[in-house]
């Protein structure tokens, strides 16, 4: 991209085109109508003719249990909810966690059409459309600033569409588009290009078109208009408070928002701050709202440095993963629903990465530094990265999605840079082209992006119809990357819905020894092979999940499930402390407490037994089962007259609850024990 020498005064001179043109304001171009709905139909067309085939496609992965099993979506009013969560208040640990703006789009969604996936991914779709009109509305006003003299004036419009039209159609966007769940990122994406439009509509409005006199002192031709101003700031806040409730990559879009205006507008911060400080002070107060949603880490069952991963062992990997993203920018295949990257332990493992990533984050702040579009465009990729980069999230090492807003900047690169490129190349061997030198780098920027755009449309063709098949995405991964736990236990987990236990078993085991602290695949299997019979493997893989998870998310059901194959496979002893620790964590557990008692009871231990069966009856006074088994332990402990109280008290709930079953059965037991 083209720059000035000096943006310092871009805020305030209007350009004086090259070749001796008058001074004229580019706002008269901004305004044709023509361009923009052009680049409507051109978007729409391409968006609506690649991912409309692909609505129905089924729900994957965590639309499970973002979609299908998210109780807080069930209605859409009240927002909060009143006894159970509202769509404001997505549950923990789920995908749409802190991220209630996105929750409530759900439950519209499921208003209007259930869990019918064909609506989600409509949705989606839209939302895709949007971002792209926001990405070429932006830099087509962008291209249009004084800060580059006029160069783009008259390609701003079609510069900005090739550019949102390769982003929308760039293969890696794919995964967030069609994976309903990647809501998450595309609204997070379209907010965040509508917040720095806004900006950027709220700079051009605020302030005054200037000349300067021979003295260098600004004259002012027209007054600001204030009533746009305070539209474009309140719009601004708005999209930028939408975004914090969308996605936590949110947080960089006020740092962003201010290096642009430094960049492109301003020329440095203290000028920006004095320029523009109350949308600065908006968009700062916006990252309060971030700052409440996830005060109590919400998604802490993924993502911290409580797991078994370290701190400069996810830092060290991920500096071979920002070049695997690279590499999908340029070579965007194949492509993964998951990528297992094995960690990197040591500096010796990762200087190749660490080096280069150093040295391009010094070529980053230099370029920054000198108010380079360069510098801006790295910047914006790492700002977008960054989140990811310093925090783990260890069930996701990559993820293609993250390059979805990040992918603006190499777009943007590509064809505007790309652009003046061939115009300095033109200037330079006019005389040896046959084309005239104006039309020239039209003609072939105009050429390389549509085929580009047709091998991407290829491309997102054969990736959309993978996700017709969850298992194929899947087993996509292992052919790749045949030690992938994460795969295995998909694949185990589609396996043993669809009824096929023992090949799900073999892929639980492979996702276990490719990953011996994957607590899931051994708590998965340890339920297996619950039902299967095999009590004594199954409480192995309790064990191992209590064992390997960080003792804050160990559960109550985890203890109970541990404790249930153990008696199950007679070791009762071991089953009661099981119990005795599900019960720490939970003492109101009345089935817990019944468990409890099992295991008392073929310990042997009667009395013990009675005791806790008759906390679960405190707790449950309604669970009819439990007065025989209390009868049972009183005859043990030779206690007639109580085993007949038990039995007494189980009638008079079975008559209150008018079931005549176990009417009949208490009456019988009363009768037998006469």
């Amino acid at each position: 991209m083209a720059q000035r020498k000096s943006p310092t005064s871009a805020a305030t001179v209007r350009p004086r085109h090259q070749g001796g043109a008058q001074d004229k304001d580019c706002a008269p171009e901004q305004n044709r109508p023509w361009p923009i709905m052009l680049a409507l139909v051109i978007l729409l067309i391409l968006i609506g003719a690649i991912y409309g085939p692909s609505v129905n496609v089924p729900f994957i992965f965590d639309d499970i249990g973002a979609i299908v099993q998210n109780e807080s979506i069930a209605s859409v009013w009240p927002l909060v909810g009143l006894g159970k969560p509202g769509p404001l208040n997505p549950p923990a640990e789920t995908p749409t966690s802190a991220r209630p703006l996105v929750n409530l789009s759900f439950a519209i969604n499921r208003a209007y059409g259930g869990t019918n996936p064909a609506g989600y991914h409509a949705v989606n779709i839209v939302i895709h459309c949007l971002a792209a009109l926001a990405f070429y509305g932006l830099l087509r006003r962008a291209l249009r600033l004084p800060y580059f003299e006029g160069r783009f004036e008259e390609s701003a419009d079609w510069l900005a569409l090739a550019a949102a039209a390769l982003w929308s159609m760039h293969p890696l966007v794919t995964e967030t588009v069609i994976y309903a769940t990647q809501r998450t990122e595309s609204m997070m994406a379209l907010f965040y290009l509508s917040t720095l439009y806004c900006s950027l509509r709220y700079w051009t409005t605020s302030e005054p078109a200037t000349d300067r006199g021979d003295n260098g002192n600004a004259a002012t031709d027209q007054t600001p208009h204030r009533s746009g101003r305070r539209l474009w700031l309140v719009l601004a806040g708005l999209a930028c408070l939408c975004g914090m409730a969308s996605k936590e990559i949110m947080v960089s879009a006020p740092l962003m928002v201010s290096l642009f205006e430094r960049t492109f507008v301003a020329g440095s911060i203290s000028a920006a701050l004095r320029r523009s400080w109350p949308i600065y002070l908006v968009l700062t107060a916006t990252l309060l709202l971030l700052a409440v949603l996830n005060v109590n880490r919400p998604h802490s069952d993924a993502t911290g440095f409580d797991f078994d991963v370290s701190a400069h062992q996810w830092w060290l990997t991920q500096s071979k993963v920002f070049f695997l993203y690279l590499k999908l920018i340029v070579w965007p295949w194949p492509l993964f629903i998951h990528y297992e990257i094995p960690y990197l332990n040591s500096f010796a493992e990762a200087w190749p990465y660490v080096v280069s990533l150093v040295l391009l984050g010094i070529a980053t702040f230099v370029l920054l530094w000198r108010n380079r579009p360069l510098g801006y465009l790295a910047t914006w990729v790492f700002a977008i990265l960054s989140p990811t980069f310093v925090i783990p999230i260890i069930t996701e090492i990559a993820a293609e999605r993250r390059m979805y807003l990040a992918l603006v900047a190499p777009c943007v690169l590509f064809v505007v840079g790309g652009y003046q490129l061939l115009c300095k190349l033109v200037a330079k061997y006019r005389t040896q082209v046959k084309v005239p030198p104006a039309r020239l780098p039209v003609v072939v920027s105009g050429s390389v992006v549509t085929a580009l755009l047709l091998i991407f449309c290829v491309l997102d063709v054969k990736r959309l119809v993978a996700y017709e098949n969850e298992m194929g995405l899947w087993l996509e991964v292992l052919e790749a990357q045949p030690n992938s736990s994460m795969a295995h236990h998909n694949v185990a987990a589609i396996l043993e819905k669809n009824g096929y236990e023992d090949a799900a078993a073999e892929h639980y085991r492979a996702a276990i020894a490719s990953d011996p602290s994957s607590s899931h695949a051994h708590y998965q299997l340890g339920e297996l092979l619950n039902r299967q019979g095999k009590f004594d493997e199954a409480a192995s893989h309790f064990a191992a999940a209590i064992r390997v998870m960080p003792a804050r998310f160990v559960t109550a059901k985890l203890h109970n499930n541990l404790g249930v194959a153990l008696y199950s496979a007679g070791r009762n002893e071991e089953a009661i402390a099981a119990f005795n620790a599900a019960l720490a964590a939970d003492p109101n557990d009345w089935l817990t407490h019944r468990n409890l008692a099992t295991a008392l009871f073929k310990a042997a231990k009667y009395a013990d037994c009675v005791d806790a069966l008759q906390t679960a009856l405190r707790l449950n006074p309604q669970a009819l089962e439990l007065y025989n088994e209390l009868a049972k332990s009183y005859r043990k402990l030779n206690e007639p007259s109580k085993a007949t109280a038990a039995l007494q008290q189980g009638l008079e709930q079975a008559r209150t609850a008018g079931d005549a079953e176990n009417v009949n059965r208490f009456n019988a037991a009363l009768e037998a024990h006469k």
